[in-house]
């Protein structure tokens, strides 16, 4: 007769029970924050809600009202809201933001143990996603942050994918990646550096045969060409579609929309420039400098009819050509723009009429927030280039996180900034700064991933 051995028994405080407990607190705090903010529900800033509305009507992607058709905004997004586009489906609106934002937590929680953070990493990764006090206020918001949020999340996790290149693994994260382009066409800015990556990668790679690389367990897309070229089919596969439609409806294969020449100019005009840039810093776009923003809009379209600019291609190349001049002739104009865009987009609390909509007491709370989190992402980001610099296999999963960060904020040096736009990248920020609670060195890598690092 063998006796057993005894089992340990299980720790109270268990990972899956505190990820449990954090995805409660998530789920309480956007129930809260619909609650307080239900009327947002029915208020459509970006027209997503109208445009649905058309497509459930059957008028097709048109503008908002009418059946002429449109490529003001990207589509994946109206997409999502069809069934729910209604004025009457507010229940339904909230349900789907709910679902999309908490769906966003678990895949966290999946590329941080791909990353092989450790457990007090992956649990504070999960939790700055669960209370990032950006990502809760537009929660109740017809827009698209919340599905972007959870579009990277999932990108960031199927690009953490160690083993050697597969085509299916590329073709799948090109799929992801024209998703993130369809719901919000800045993502083109991180599919650009991606792609200088994955070349600088498998140059990097050259001296080595494909059996070497197949033992190494370096991770996907470092040394492929051919997981690139799946890359780029998978892109293509969602992106051409919206292309060839926009063919054949507006006369121009438009692979984005016609608001980028729009948002260029706004953040690169002659007011903007003269009312912000060249006076103190901290100087808001309100009119306290001369007529403002909503004067210099005005003025905008009334130029534009008078010189006889009609259609959103027509304007839209008018507008980024406008922009394109502004900036040749003010290049040291320019360059400080860059400056006070980077710090908006990093402001650490609501700026202009955002900042008058929350109480003092709130508005401390968000930036000693933001602060802290900084100050951790900085940490992190150190961490990261300090212990796997010299770990190649190790570092390159950390690749896709770190362009993402900067090619979200390079794109919007450029085009019109503010902190909402960094909204969708919280989930590579929230993985970087749980860096700061080191790796797990201990894990051993599902064989589904290859054969997994050791940092």
């Amino acid at each position: 007769m063998t006796l057993q051995q005894p089992q340990p028994p299980a720790k109270f405080f268990s990972e899956w029970r505190i990820i449990g407990l954090i995805l409660l607190i998530g789920l309480g705090l956007r129930v809260g924050m619909l609650h307080r903010f239900w009327s947002d529900l029915n208020t459509d800033p970006d027209v997503y809600v109208a445009i649905a509305q058309g497509l459930a009507e059957g008028r097709g992607y048109s503008a908002p009202g009418t059946d002429v058709p449109t490529v003001f905004r990207p589509p994946l997004y109206p997409l999502f809201l069809v069934p729910v586009s209604g004025p009457d489906q507010q229940w339904g609106r909230a349900v789907l933001q709910l679902l999309l934002s908490l769906a966003t937590l678990p895949f966290i929680w999946l590329t941080a143990r791909r990353l092989h953070l450790s457990r007090t990493g992956r649990l504070l990764a999960v939790t700055i996603v669960a209370i990032d006090p950006l990502l809760l206020r537009y929660v109740p918001y017809p827009m698209t942050e919340t599905l972007c949020a959870l579009l990277i999340s999932i990108l960031l996790w199927s690009l953490s994918r160690q083993g050697p290149a597969t085509l299916r693994h590329g073709f799948l994260a090109g799929l992801i990646i024209g998703f993130c382009v369809l719901s919000r066409p800045t993502f083109w800015a991180f599919g650009i550096l991606l792609t200088f990556a994955v070349i600088w990668n498998r140059w990097r790679d050259r001296s080595f045969t494909t059996q070497a690389m197949a033992k190494s367990g370096s991770p996907a897309f470092s040394n492929s060409w051919g997981s690139l070229l799946a890359m780029g089919i998978g892109i293509a596969v969602c992106v051409v579609p919206w292309g060839v439609r926009n063919l054949m409806v507006m006369g121009t294969p438009i692979l984005m929309t016609t608001h980028g020449g729009y948002t260029l100019l706004l953040g690169n005009n002659e007011a903007f420039y003269e009312e912000v840039v060249r006076q103190p810093f901290g100087t808001i776009w309100d009119g306290s400098h001369g007529a403002g923003q909503d004067a210099w809009v005005k003025q905008l379209e009334q130029e534009m009819r008078s010189k006889g600019i009609r259609g959103e291609v027509e304007r839209d190349r008018w507008m980024s050509a406008r922009a394109k001049e502004t900036i040749r002739r003010n290049p040291d104009t320019f360059l400080k723009a860059c400056w006070i865009k980077f710090y908006w987009f990093w402001n650490i609390a609501p700026h202009g009429s955002a900042s008058h909509a929350l109480p003092p007491v709130a508005r401390f709370g968000v930036g000693l927030y933001y602060t802290a989190l900084w100050l951790t992402l900085i940490t992190g980001i150190v961490f990261v280039l300090k212990n796997l610099w010299r770990d190649e296999r190790s570092f390159r999963i950390w690749q896709a996180p770190l362009l993402l960060v900067i090619a979200m904020t390079l794109a919007h040096l450029v085009y019109w900034s503010d902190g909402r736009m960094r909204a969708p990248i919280m989930p590579a920020i929230a993985l970087l700064a749980a860096a700061i609670a080191g790796f797990d060195k201990t894990r051993k890598s599902d064989p589904r991933e290859g054969q997994g690092l050791s940092p």
